[in-house]
């Protein structure tokens, strides 16, 4: 699958900005991001939403809103 290759390809900026403590340091390091950086950051948020949401609509029932 390319979009793990391309996450996989980011773990160190990816491991960076989430532990970083800091978030004005977590700014920077985003807005200094290239693309496929920023491309890696969004794909992790959108699986990590997906993920939330399935398992909000099965133990629920109902599809929640965001």
């Amino acid at each position: 699958m390319a979009s793990m290759k391309r996450l996989r390809r980011q773990l160190p900026f990816l491991r960076s900005v989430l532990k970083e403590a800091n978030r004005f340091k977590r700014q920077e390091l985003l807005q200094h991001a290239n693309a496929d950086q920023v491309n890696a950051v969004s794909k992790l948020v959108l699986n990590l939403l997906k993920k939330q949401h399935s398992r909000d609509t099965t133990h629920h029932g109902t599809a929640s809103t965001l």
